[in-house]
């Protein structure tokens, strides 16, 4: 059984409803618009006429659209998205930092991949694999013990990447290479202090 809603097609197929996802192109043609006109009302690119500006956030709304960052990211090469991999997460002083990094990189519009490398080097990094598959920006990582692959394979792959506890261990690795690191800016986190 097929309707038609809001100029999108809903299926009852043999597991239930399926509602569709809105796109760009049905925004356009539900505001009588090229998809060009919708992008640039929803990204800010060009100005565009206050009346279709209106048209197109009124179809918006109608086709209950919500923009694709995964074609987004595809387009710009940026995810939004930065990898967390801490273990112990119980740990209150891990939970603090948690909350603060999510909410600094919530403030600069980005979302973060919580990974848990479990305090086993192999694991950890597996885990900065993944994360890494995922594109990420960037990474936080409080290294385990025993760090030596994963900081190789991050100064390898040249993931930008923030460090957090165990520096001494970071260091340690660093003055057995021939590795030049970045300083990188300490960025105040809420509810973290130094």
């Amino acid at each position: 059984m097929t309707y038609t809603t809001v100029g999108l097609v809903v299926d009852r197929g043999a597991d239930g409803w399926r509602w569709p996802i809105a796109t760009m192109a049905d925004v356009a043609r539900l505001a009588g618009v090229s998809v060009a006109t919708v992008s640039h009302v929803l990204n800010g690119t060009r100005p565009v006429r206050p009346d279709t500006r209106d048209q197109v956030l009124a179809a918006v709304r109608q086709a209950n659209y919500t923009p694709n960052t995964v074609a987004r990211s595809l387009a710009t090469a940026r995810t939004t998205t930065i990898g967390l991999a801490l273990s112990a997460i119980s740990n209150p002083y891990f939970g603090d930092l948690l909350r603060a990094i999510e909410t600094t990189a919530g403030a600069a519009g980005y979302t973060l991949l919580l990974a848990d490398p479990r305090e086993e080097p192999d694991y950890e990094l597996t885990v900065v694999r993944r994360l890494q598959r995922r594109r990420v920006d960037g990474l936080v990582l409080a290294p385990s013990g025993e760090p030596t692959a994963v900081l190789d394979y991050l100064a390898e792959h040249r993931l930008p990447t923030v460090l957090v506890d165990r520096l001494h261990l970071v260091e340690q690795w660093h003055n057995g290479t021939h590795i030049t690191w970045n300083t990188i800016a300490q960025v105040p986190l809420a509810g973290v202090t130094a």
